[in-house]
């Protein structure tokens, strides 16, 4: 026997043997993740020369394109301090960089200002390349997707920290830090893998994508978003570049020539989606490469700290070539980092003849490439923009050529090696083995980094798929040349709903027999219908004496489906299954982006050629975008079908296979199933369902072996014949198991009711449903009801009143209760039923009221005492019924209330039979308690009619809607429905519901971008300041260079007049009084007065917040003058209380242009004009007022007895306004000049203008405006001398007096009050679409009140425009803005008239053409297009808590919302306008941070103690006001 103890050695060896080889298998698994390939499944790029996609940056490349080109004008002013040297006029550069769709990312218009456009491109192309990805968004959230961004530049910080520090905050901080150019792009796409910015200088894109390899390959994520961004928003950097000799003189990058003299900057954005390429077959997505490999290395101590190292070069390049696997012979292309500085590319050079120099045995070359020479140098994002270059050669098998290459630089040889300058485009053809690439970028500090690619191929694939769109989606792309190839049919999960939504603008409906039926769109916003649509659907047959005489034959064997489907119907040749029809979604963040994607799309079906490439884009679309808040579905069959869907839905045309909509917020909208009891006879109804729809078919064949359980009726074979349906006892069972079906067929799709309703007979299958019933005693009930119905004493008639039932019952009692109600279907349609001679006699009693009624096609009193006969066999025969606990709410027309399902008994069902139908209660309850959604579960529709009457009663946002329409055949029309469910954010399920194909490319986002911009001007020296005014003190902002900034006080106590301009009581600063403060500002700063004979020009006028001053306090105000490009100024002017550091309000922002810049000071067109509207005083929802707010004084009077120059006094040198105090006792007052730019001069030596102008508005047919007409063409042609209309004229068209106590007193009574220095108005008269009013200068107000138009003058002539008003109610004034302004001379005389013609306008705005006369007669000014809105005032003082307590309950909602639009329109610095009620919070770009502020101001306002939670508990503002409200009134509730 062996040695217990001794070792068993064959054992250990054994074991040993067995550990090195998992060793080695962990080993060999270990290089291989090393070593996997990593596919590019998307990419997004925006570079120089138009290339915002691949496509067109391929067009470039393709067509050698030089896109460097001289510094747009409009990026800055000429600093020759800085731009002295020529090789900083060159560069690479995007257009547009100053605009960005901020709301699709939900970012506000606050943040977006201070926003580093670098980030802000940086979000929009990884946008697109996660779309070129088939990565939906909601897919992504929450996933282990890691971002790696490489940026360098900051020059937008430099904007940002150029202003007052108090302008500076938590925005400023997270636009311009560049961790948070990764971090953003995470936190809005929900992702959570690892999340990077990278910096090393022009190497910076490169490496990141180097980090997104590593971290894919250890498992750290399992997607990666990879690229870098440059943007040049400051000339500092370039002059630095410049003085180091680093840029080339002659403004081209000339890499590896001998002309070389260094490099251009350039600008670009580029981003690659990465997958490990197992992943990326799995998901099926289109692989454009594979990355093989990559390094990074630094150059250390090399001969200087920007000095490339040739030997750390090599390093990189072998080390690149070991991690992927690869031999340097295997690559044929190197898409070099190649500058074209003199240091730079002789070492490059040498490194790659050390790599890659040997001569192959095969002779093959390897090209080198350098995109610099087309764009200039990228920077931070070079390397991606070279690797994707590189990518795009291999699809399209070229290699473009060098730019700017002649002769190789001395200083090189490549001699005896494979490498060859690609001087020429090349054919890069595939061979054997797979074309190989490298790509370089080396960074200014010594980071370096190469990545090698391969080019893809799968075997399976046989076909190119077809060309990816663009931006504009150009027919004629020569992207279609070669494009990557999709890996497998398989796609990706399907995405859940979009995070946010907006609240939906449109309601679906139908009818039955409405005339206009057929052509009726699927769905409509809340559209009346016709007098016959909701009440000639009500119908019902009893047998004919043909039907009721022919026996119903039961076959033993059904039908088949197939039998029942004829190929017509089924768009199919026999024998064959016919393709499921097919929903294609699409959907946008804005209506106007889901019009552009839906012309986009439409173009691109005009290329399709067969149906697989259609069911490809129907699958991409469904399954691989992002279903957003507005959204578009197009049902059809066949190609032609969604191109006609999509032609109607752009022509504004109805269209039944076409829905649109937006998202509520809320979630889930809540849906009810509604099933009819009387329907439409439709002939073949069904049988397209059954040859189609498996689910339906087995539905239908169970409830059809239940009926004929119970009642011997085959309604299969009922379907199969369609007169036997004209049997009451065959078509009662048949219409519940066909709604028995539909049902299940919906809920097999995901549609699954929150409620249920039946009207009469369609409460059993309703009952059924909602899992109270078991199919067999359905059945049962059904059978059993309609067999009673051929029981003669049933006979009688019906028909549909126009009246509610409380109005139609006492017309009733002269039939001593044989008329009666047999249901209430709508607010305003009953149903009466009885003998028919009696019914007769009230149709005509009913025709001579005139009240509308009509016959229905019944002989049966359904619901009446017709019924009593009926109810004793009824309950006999359901005596033993037994309900069950149902499972879905049960909403009874029996008692219009939600139903315990313990009570549906026999006598339940007996008074289902008997009693009257509350359909109208029941949807009542339904809207009550949350439905939205009420679909139709039927063969036609014969309820949405009265549906869409009862949701009219309730407010919009609700939907109807038919299962199946007449128009579309079954299958389509139920895919369209569901579409209609889709737009109003009802989850669809699209795994099922989208075909399956390939992952093809569809047109990328269309961006809505607006300009957020903070504004950089050049150095100037700044004017000696003057004395002090309101405007205040005067600071030359050293950044932006040649900005200014003044610093003041604007106090009611030290200019009492601004007190008598009040809303609510409280003192709200003119808008004409911030003008003055511009005409001021501008005539110190840049010299626009009379004296220098350079007028002012106005125009992006834009209003913030009313200035809203205290009797006994000042406010600090801030006036900011900077350079805007294009020889334009931007001012804003902003206030807050005295002596805090309150945040500053912005008031009003407008860009003054310089007249050298669009007009010599010599021509007789210059001078100011003001487009958009003028601040109103009275704007009670925090924007501005009267649009009268301005100035206006002639440059160069033209009249011959106009004052002379001499007596205009010189704004030149005073920063102060004429009409607020100023600070220094004994200052001139000085005027703003204000002229429109379309008046002409009539200064010596000047040629008269010839521009027509001329109010296009007034109407043109009435003989008596004919002179006003030529009063406002002098205006512009003062030469042409036009007769003006007389005074005396005006006076006759205008004969009304109007009682000037009475309409200030209405004024008051809503708020705006005018004390006595702007109730100049001395006398008012109406007359046809006309008003005049006699101006005077108030008492108080300054002896040149009149002649310099004073504020409160301007203000007079236009608010007498609400005279226009009809009726007494209190009305406030909010000022809607002008068209157009225009003066020709100062007036003259004692006193001024104010003519006004009324033009056609919207109810509640009164918009009128104003022409201002002097004493004399003289037109002398003209307000084109003047605008003021009739509103419910809004509160803007502290007491808002007790106005709104004063109000009625229901008039609350509204100044509360109000109020709350101007708090957010305050936070967020956004148009109060884009602010909707029902929006949400997260899409205007509301934080964390502004809800506080919010919060504290809703604190103060309402006095409650409100949690920042509560905003987003309550993320719309009607939402948000509804839960104020209700906390406003619990004390009130409970008070005694």
């Amino acid at each position: 026997m062996s040695d217990p103890t001794t070792p068993d050695f064959r054992t250990l060896l054994k074991r040993s043997l067995e550990k090195v080889t998992e060793l080695r298998a962990a080993l060999a698994a270990r290089e291989q993740d090393v070593r996997e390939p990593l596919a590019i499944v998307g990419i997004g790029c925006r570079f120089p020369g138009g290339a915002d996609t691949p496509e067109e940056f391929w067009r470039v490349l393709q067509g050698g394109v030089d896109v460097v080109r001289e510094l747009p004008d409009a990026r800055w002013p000429f600093d020759p301090a800085l731009q002295a040297a020529s090789a900083t006029r060159w560069g690479g550069f995007l257009d547009h960089v100053d605009r960005f769709d901020a709301g699709f990312f939900g970012i506000s218009p606050r943040e977006a200002a201070v926003l580093d456009p670098q980030q802000r491109l940086l979000l929009e192309v990884a946008w697109e390349a996660l779309e070129d990805a088939g990565q939906p968004q909601p897919a992504l959230s929450g996933s282990r997707t890691g971002v790696f961004v490489g940026l360098t530049t900051l020059d937008y910080q430099q904007r940002v920290l150029g202003g007052e520090p108090t302008d500076l905050d938590v925005y400023s901080l997270t636009g311009n830090s560049q961790c948070f150019a990764a971090g953003r792009l995470s936190y809005l796409l929900g992702l959570q893998g690892p999340c990077v910015a990278v910096d090393t200088a022009c190497s910076s894109s490169l490496t990141a994508v180097h980090l997104a390899s590593d971290s894919l390959r250890d498992r750290q994520c399992d997607l990666a978003i990879a690229g870098g961004v440059n943007l040049i928003l400051s000339p500092v950097a370039t002059h630095m570049l410049a003085q180091a000799q680093a840029l080339s003189p002659s403004g081209r990058c000339r890499t590896f020539d001998a002309a070389a003299d260094g490099f251009v900057r350039g600008e670009g954005c580029g981003v690659v989606v990465l997958k490990r390429l197992a992943d990326a077959r799995r998901d099926g997505d289109r692989i454009w490469a594979l990355v093989r490999g990559s390094a990074i290395n630094q150059d250390g101590r090399s001969t200087g700290l920007t000095a490339p190292n040739v030997l750390s070069q090599q390093a990189l390049l072998r080390d690149a070539l070991a991690r992927a696997g690869l031999a340097p012979e295997q690559v044929g292309y190197i898409e070099t980092h190649g500058t074209g500085t003199p240091l730079g590319d002789p070492i490059e050079i040498e490194a790659l003849k050390a790599v890659y120099g040997r001569p192959r045995d095969d002779g093959s070359l390897c090209r080198l490439g350098a995109l610099k020479t087309c764009t200039g140098h990228l920077e931070a994002a070079a390397g991606i923009a070279g690797l994707i270059k590189t990518v795009l050669a291999l699809q399209h098998r070229q290699i473009p050529g060098n730019l700017n290459f002649e002769t190789l630089n001395p200083r090189m040889s490549l001699e005896n090696t494979p490498l060859v300058v690609a001087a020429g485009a090349t054919a890069w053809e595939p061979g054997p083995a797979p074309r190989i690439a490298g790509i370089s970028a080396f960074g200014f500090s010594g980071s370096n980094a190469h990545v090698l690619i391969e080019e893809f191929s799968d075997e399976s694939a046989t076909s190119d798929p077809p060309p990816r769109s663009s931006h504009t989606d150009h027919p004629h792309s020569s992207a279609a040349a070669a494009r990557p190839l999709a890996t497998s049919d398989s796609p990706p999960s399907s995405t859940a709903l979009a995070a946010t939504s907006i609240a939906p603008h449109s309601s679906y409906s139908d009818s039955a027999h409405s005339p206009s039926a057929a052509a009726r769109p699927l769905a409509t916003s809340n559209s009346p219908l016709s007098s016959t649509a909701p009440h000639s659907s009500y119908s019902d047959s009893a047998p004919s004496p043909s039907a009721a005489a022919r026996p119903l034959v039961a076959h033993d064997a059904a039908l088949s489906p197939g039998a029942l489907a004829s190929p017509e119907s089924r768009h199919e040749q026999p024998g064959r299954p016919a393709d499921p029809p097919l929903l294609l979604p699409l959907s946008a963040r804005a209506p106007a982006a889901l019009r552009q994607l839906a012309e986009r799309l439409r173009a691109r079906l005009d290329r399709l050629t067969d149906r697989p490439e259609l069911r490809d884009l129907v699958h991409t679309a469904a399954r691989r975008r992002t279903h957003h808040s507005h959204r578009l579905t197009v049902a059809g069959r066949d190609l032609d079908d969604l191109r006609d869907g999509l032609d109607a839905w752009l022509a504004g045309r109805d269209h039944r296979a076409v829905a649109d909509g937006h998202l509520r917020p809320g979630g889930r909208p809540r849906i009810a199933f509604v099933f009819p009891g009387m329907g439409t006879r439709c002939a073949g109804v069904g049988r397209q369902l059954l040859a189609d729809e498996p689910v339906f078919a087995r539905a239908f064949a169970d409830a059809a072996d239940a009926v004929r359980r119970h009642g011997d009726i085959d309604v299969r074979a009922a379907l199969a014949d369609d007169d036997l349906l004209t049997r009451v006892d065959v078509f009662q069972p048949t219409l519940f198991a066909f709604e028995v079906a539909l049902a299940a067929l919906w809920q097999s799709w995901g549609v699954r009711p929150d409620a249920v309703v039946g009207h009469s007979l369609g409460e059993i299958a309703a009952a059924y449903v909602a899992g109270a019933l078991r199919l067999d005693d359905a059945a049962r009930i059904v059978c059993a009801r309609s067999r009673l119905l051929t029981d003669p004493r049933a006979r009688g008639a019906m028909a549909v009143v126009d009246l509610a039932p409380e109005h139609l019952l006492p017309r009733l009692g002269d039939f001593a209760g044989r008329l009666v109600v047999a249901a209430h279907n709508a607010p305003a349609a009953t149903v009466v039923s009885g003998p028919a001679a009696d019914l007769d006699d009230l149709l005509a009693r009913l025709a001579a009221d005139g009240v509308d009624a009509r016959r229905l096609k019944v002989d049966i009193a359904f619901h009446s005492p017709h019924m009593d006969p009926l109810c004793a066999p009824l309950a006999h025969a359901l005596r033993d019924l037994e309900p069950t606990r149902g499972a879905v709410p049960l909403y009874s027309t029996v008692s219009g209330c939600p139903l315990d399902p313990s009570r549906l008994t026999a006598a339940h069902w007996v008074n289902n039979l008997r009693a009257p139908v509350r359909f109208a209660d029941a949807v009542a309850r339904l809207l009550a308690d949350g439905i939205t959604l009420f679909l139709e579960i039927g063969p036609r529709p014969s309820l949405l009619g009265f549906l869409d009457l009862a949701l009219r009663a309730a407010g919009p946002d609700r939907l109807t809607l038919a299962s199946l329409r007449s128009g579309l055949d079954e299958p389509t029309a139920l895919r369209a429905a569901l579409g209609a469910l889709h737009t109003r954010g009802y989850p669809v399920d699209w795994q099922q519901h989208a075909p399956a194909g390939r992952f093809v490319a569809l047109p990328t986002y269309p961006w809505q971008r607006e300009r957020h911009w903070i504004d950089y001007a050049p150095r100037r020296p700044a004017p000696t300041p003057a004395a002090s005014s309101a405007l205040g003190e005067h600071l030359d902002l050293a950044d932006p260079p040649g900005g200014h900034l003044w610093r003041g006080t604007i106090d009611p106590r030290r200019t009492p007049y601004l007190r008598d301009h009040r809303v609510h009581d409280q003192p709200v600063a003119s808008g004409a009084v911030l003008l003055d403060l511009v005409a001021a500002a501008a005539a110190f700063a840049l010299d626009l007065s009379p004296a220098a004979a350079a007028p002012l020009h106005l125009s992006d006028l834009r209003h913030g917040a009313p200035l809203v001053l205290a009797d006994d306090a000042a406010r600090a105000l801030q006036t900011t003058l900077v350079p805007d490009g294009d020889g334009r100024w931007r001012i804003t002017l902003a206030s807050r209380p005295h002596d805090s550091r309150d945040p500053w309000t912005r008031h009003l922002s407008a860009i003054i242009e310089s007249p050298t810049a669009t007009n010599h000071p010599d021509s007789p067109h210059h001078a100011i004009t003001s487009d958009l509207a003028a601040e109103s005083p009275h704007s009670a929802n925090g924007r501005s007022g009267l649009p009268t707010g301005q100035r206006l004084e002639s440059t160069h009077p033209t009249h011959e007895d106009a004052p002379p120059a001499s007596a205009v006094p010189d704004l030149g040198g005073r920063n102060e306004s004429p009409h607020l105090a100023s600070d220094r006792p004994g200052l001139a007052a000085s005027h703003a000049i204000v002229e429109s730019s379309h008046l002409a001069s009539d200064r010596p030596g000047l040629a008269p203008s010839h521009a027509t102008v001329e109010s296009s508005h007034l109407a043109g047919d009435r003989p008596e405006l004919a002179a006003d007409r030529a009063a406002r063409r002098s205006l512009a042609h003062p030469a042409e001398s036009l007769a003006s209309p007389s005074l005396a004229a005006l006076r006759e068209r205008c004969r009304e007096p109007v009682d000037l106590p009475a309409f200030y007193a209405r004024l008051e009574a809503g708020g705006s009050s005018f004390g006595p220095a702007f109730r100049g108005v001395d006398r008012l008269w109406r007359g046809d679409q006309q008003l005049l009013a006699r101006i005077l200068p108030a008492p108080g107000l300054p002896a040149d009140a009149l002649t310099s138009l004073h504020p409160a003058v301007m203000d007079a002539c236009a608010h007498v425009l609400a005279a226009a008003l009809p009726g007494d109610a209190p009305l406030a004034l909010v000022g809607g803005g002008i068209d157009r302004v225009r003066l020709r001379a100062r007036p003259r005389g004692t006193c001024l008239w104010s003519h006004i013609v009324i033009r056609p306008a919207d109810p509640g705005l009164v918009l009128g053409d104003l022409t201002l006369f002097d004493d004399h007669g003289q037109a002398i000014a003209a307000l084109d297009g003047v605008r003021l809105h009739a509103t419910i005032p809004q509160a803007t003082t502290p007491d808002l808590r007790r106005r709104l307590l004063d109000l009625p309950a229901d008039q609350r909602p509204r100044l509360l919302e109000q109020h709350l639009v101007g708090l957010l329109a305050g936070v967020l610095r956004i148009d109060p306008e884009r602010i909707g009620v029902d929006g949400e919070f997260a899409d205007l770009g509301l934080d964390s941070i502004m809800v506080v502020e919010l919060r504290d101001a809703l604190r103060a306002d309402l006095g409650l103690q409100i949690a920042a939670a509560l905003v987003w508990q309550h993320p719309s503002v009607r939402a948000l006001a509804a839960c104020l409200l209700a906390r406003l009134a619990a004390p009130e509730r409970t008070a005694p």
